[in-house]
């Protein structure tokens, strides 16, 4: 009797869907710390792209679960209605949502365009920032509407440094 409970249980949870926009791809990052990197497995592919559920962005680099350190370079793709002036907000934060570091995302091409567009960030991780945290790329909303919000959470951890 517990089998057929638990597969139904499973099946029901792979067939939940995507998660909303916004949504972490998990709440803490699933990588065990030793594991962790900042570049490709021998393993892996060159290129490992993170999406959204909405289609807007994808992000190349970092992982989820990735170890960042010293100065972060943040590279992706972003449809065109992602930017604003060709900019997009970015930042580090601790699991409660405290601002770690933060920066902007400039689109490296037209940026005014339904198209994908490639851009690059770069955050500086400072002394002292907690182990755990999330990064945090945020659509550029100029009318502040919350319908207009939207945002990406990738869970990383920062290399401890003193």
């Amino acid at each position: 009797m517990r089998l057929p409970v638990l597969l139904s249980a499973t099946i029901l949870y792979a067939c939940s869907g995507p998660a909303a926009p916004g949504t972490p791809l998990s709440d803490t990052p699933t990588v065990a710390p030793a594991e962790a990197g900042t570049g490709p497995s021998p393993a892996s592919p060159q290129k490992v792209s993170t999406p959204d559920s909405s289609g807007l962005i994808v992000i190349t680099q970092p992982r989820a679960g990735d170890t960042l350190s010293g100065t972060v370079l943040i590279t992706g793709k972003a449809r065109g209605p992602w930017y604003f002036e060709a900019e997009f907000p970015v930042r580090l934060t601790d699991p409660a949502g405290r601002v770690i570091a933060q920066g902007g995302a400039r689109a490296e091409g037209e940026w005014m365009t339904t198209n994908f567009v490639p851009f690059s960030a770069r955050l500086r991780v400072p002394k002292g920032a907690p182990r755990a945290a999330r990064l945090v790329l945020e659509k550029a909303n100029a009318s502040g509407l919350p319908e207009h919000a939207d945002s990406i959470v990738l869970p990383v951890f920062l290399a401890v440094v003193e």
